[in-house]
């Protein structure tokens, strides 16, 4: 968010949140660390969002998503987290 903003997320008591998961950046041509993936979050949020994420990678039993099965979950978790997550200005 630095390089965006001129401030570090942290100095605002923020966590740099991909909305896409590195963990799935390979199934995507874009790049993971693009502004439009970068959201910034308080970390009790943070957490909230990763463990809904960790529950549906459970729910996958081990294989991989596609990616539109991501973006859907993404968008999912936009929906639900949105009002709490920060976006990264240029």
């Amino acid at each position: 968010m630095q390089s965006q903003t001129g401030r570090r997320a942290i100095w605002d008591g923020m966590q740099v949140h991909h909305r896409i998961p590195l963990e799935w950046a390979h199934l995507f041509k874009a790049n993971p660390n693009r502004v439009a993936n970068l959201v910034g979050m308080t970390s009790k949020n943070h957490s909230a969002v990763t463990k809904a994420w960790n529950v549906w990678r459970r729910g996958l039993g081990g294989r991989t998503p596609s990616a539109s099965e991501v973006m859907q979950q993404a968008i999912r978790l936009d929906e639900q987290f949105g009002h709490v997550m920060k976006a990264v200005r240029r």
